[in-house]
């Protein structure tokens, strides 16, 4: 069906259809925003949660059950596999970037504890030829839901994913290490505001705005594979600075920091002549430098006697 219809509709008129969203029958570059809420990876089974509501439609006359015996679909963007959820997701996405106009936006919620949910986004958005612009993490609902409740670090966030299209984004592409900077102090700043809203956030709640954060930073300027390669590249980093988002020392911009850590070792180089424990205490919690492979496990195992230096504290 295309739209407009013949004759023309009447001013401020509805176009309802029921289909699928990577076919709408709409006019190239004539929508203003998309505002939609795409399945979450392989978070909630939509489909076959529909099925229930399906049983009872076939107790009646229903023009939606026929000769169907499920409301499964190949065309639904819901899959177990990254590769086929990024790809159908991309399908949506790229009739939304044709029927946009070419300074209109695309809006969706989104949240993933795994990488891999992150990744198939990313890919479905560059790959739509889509630009990632910002990202507003937001308390989601049903946040006492059982799932929810007895997870160890459930999620109670939703992220509102603002996009252009990439010929509207003008930012030029950073370099990696400064995307992440960046990343780190804007999820820094946010994070403050949910808890001070009274939101007590999960590891998993900090890893969802740093790394959408991270993508914002990042997306101007790559393609589906170089994004892909940053997050990857990135992925300890990221991990490592979620745990320690909502530190005080964590929302200073990191120059500052390392000027401080500077002056602290400067000062305590002139009293004892040996680095003291405040200090090493110090650069491990602040540092966002990404480490050697070498020096994985040498940090962790300092990073384990700090915490459990302050629990004797």
């Amino acid at each position: 069906m295309e739209w407009p219809p013949s004759p023309k509709p009447a001013s401020r008129a509805i176009y309802l259809s029921c289909g699928s969203s990577a076919s709408t029958g709409l006019a190239d570059a004539s929508v203003d925003l998309v505002v939609t809420d795409p399945p979450f990876f392989d978070n909630v089974h939509y489909s076959e949660l529909a099925d229930f509501f399906f049983a009872w439609q076939q107790l009646g006359s229903s023009p939606f059950v026929g000769e169907r015996s499920t409301t499964r679909h190949v065309e639904e963007v819901q899959d177990t596999s990254a590769e086929q959820f990024a790809a159908k997701l991309r399908a949506v996405f790229a009739e939304c970037c044709r029927v946009l106009r070419d300074h209109g936006l695309l809006v969706f919620t989104y949240h993933h504890s795994r990488m891999d949910g992150w990744t198939s986004l990313a890919d479905a958005v560059v790959g739509a030829g889509f630009s990632l612009v910002n990202c507003h993490p937001v308390k989601s609902e049903m946040s006492v839901a059982a799932p929810k409740s007895q997870a160890k670090e459930p999620i109670q966030l939703d992220v509102v994913m603002v996009c252009r299209k990439q010929t509207a984004d003008i930012r030029k592409r950073s370099d990696t290490k400064i995307a992440f900077q960046r990343a780190v102090e804007h999820a820094s700043s946010k994070a403050s505001r949910l808890k001070e809203c009274g939101l007590a956030l999960s590891v998993n709640d900090r890893r969802v705005i740093l790394i959408s954060q991270f993508l914002v930073e990042t997306c101007a300027g790559r393609s589906v594979e170089q994004l892909s390669d940053a997050l990857l590249s990135t992925l300890t980093d990221l991990d490592l600075a979620a745990m320690r988002l909502l530190e005080s020392q964590a929302t200073q911009p990191t120059k500052q920091l390392e000027r401080d850590e500077n002056q602290l070792a400067l000062l305590d180089k002139n009293k004892t002549k040996q680095p003291s424990k405040d200090t090493k205490r110090i650069a491990t919690t602040v540092s966002y430098r990404r480490p050697s492979r070498r020096l994985h496990h040498r940090q962790a195992t300092a990073e384990a006697k700090v915490r459990f230096n302050r629990r004797s504290e």
